[in-house]
C-alpha cells in the first residue's frame, strides 16, 4: 500500500511537471511570436520613413528627448510638437501644423521632439512615456508650463485634429506665451 501511494504521487509529479513545461513552451512560443510582431511593425515603420514629410525639420527647431526632458524639470514655459517620422497620421499633420505656425507668426515659439526612437524601445516603454509626459498619441503638441501640461491638442482616433480646432489652440497659447 505505500508503494501504491508513492507511485500515485510520483505519477502525479510527473503530471504536473509536464504541465509546467507545456505551460513554458507556450509562453516561449506567445513571446517570441510577439516580438516577431513587433519586430516586423517596427521595420515597416523605418520603411515608411522614407515617404514621410520633411516639412516640419525645415520650419521648427528640434529638441532631444534629453533637452526636453530638462526643459520640463527645469519648470521651463515652452510648446512641443511630439511627433515621429514612422508615424502616418503625424505625416499627414505636419503640412497644417506648420501652415498654421506660419500664418500666426510662431514657427519660432514650437520646437519638434522626435519620439521614434523611443517609440521603437518597446510598446510598455512607449505608453510609460506617454503617461509621464502627459499625452495619448502623436501627433500631439503640448504647452508645458512649470513642469506640467499646461494645455494640449493631439490627434483622435477617428477625427484627428481639425484645421480649426487647431488654430483656435495656437491662438490661445499664442496669448499664454
Amino acid at each position: 500500500m505505500n508503494l501504491l501511494k508513492k507511485r500515485k504521487l510520483v505519477l502525479i509529479l510527473l503530471i504536473l511537471l509536464i504541465i509546467l513545461l507545456v505551460i513554458g513552451l507556450f509562453s516561449v512560443i506567445i513571446t517570441k511570436r510577439n516580438s516577431y510582431e513587433h519586430e516586423n511593425v517596427l521595420r515597416a515603420e523605418i520603411i515608411s520613413e522614407s515617404k514621410t514629410n520633411t516639412m516640419v525639420y525645415k520650419e521648427l527647431n528640434s529638441i532631444t528627448i534629453p533637452t526636453f526632458e530638462k526643459e520640463i524639470s527645469d519648470k521651463r514655459d515652452f510648446l512641443v510638437y511630439i511627433g515621429r517620422p514612422t508615424c502616418s497620421d503625424c505625416n499627414l499633420f505636419d503640412p497644417i501644423l506648420v501652415n498654421e505656425l506660419k500664418k500666426e507668426d510662431m514657427t519660432s515659439n514650437v520646437v519638434f521632439l522626435n519620439v521614434a526612437w523611443e517609440r521603437q524601445k518597446g510598446w510598455t516603454s512607449w505608453v510609460q512615456f506617454k503617461k509621464k509626459y502627459g499625452f495619448k498619441q502623436t501627433p500631439a503638441i503640448i504647452h508645458y508650463h512649470n513642469g506640467k501640461v499646461l494645455s494640449i491638442i493631439q490627434w483622435g482616433n477617428n477625427k484627428g485634429i481639425s484645421k480649426g480646432d487647431l488654430h483656435l489652440w495656437l491662438i490661445k497659447q499664442k496669448e499664454k506665451i
